[in-house]
């Protein structure tokens, strides 16, 4: 006798094939769907990322020097070493979370001659 497939079964086959068969802006869903599993945001208490990789970093840094009393919230570019962060500028940085960066902006048009005319 031949098995009929489960609710959940039919429902798994479904949305692997959407996952694979949609297409939007050149990329499968399971393609966005990894793409935005790269842009979330890692606690440092989870994973760092690999020493003098740069990514996006959410920080808090001292904004007027090491009294401890006032601290500022903020995203920049860095990178760590052995769990010290380097970013650009800041002193008494403590990395909280961060991201890969997303992949560089690739015109339309490679010849970047957007609106030119021959």
């Amino acid at each position: 006798m031949a098995k009929f497939p489960t609710y959940e079964g039919m429902v798994k086959k479904v949305a692997e094939e959407a996952l694979d068969g949609y297409i939007y802006k050149g990329k499968t869903l399971r393609e966005w769907v990894d793409v935005l599993a790269q842009t979330q945001w890692i606690p440092v208490e989870t994973a760092l990322p690999e020493e003098t990789v740069i990514v996006l970093v959410y920080a808090e840094r001292n904004a007027y020097g090491d009294n401890g009393k006032y601290r500022k919230k903020v995203i920049d570019i860095g990178w760590q070493v052995d769990g010290h962060w380097h970013i650009d500028g800041c002193n008494g940085v403590v990395g909280i979370a961060w991201m890969q960066l997303p992949p560089p902006y690739q015109s339309e048009n490679p010849t970047g001659a957007e609106g030119s005319e021959e």
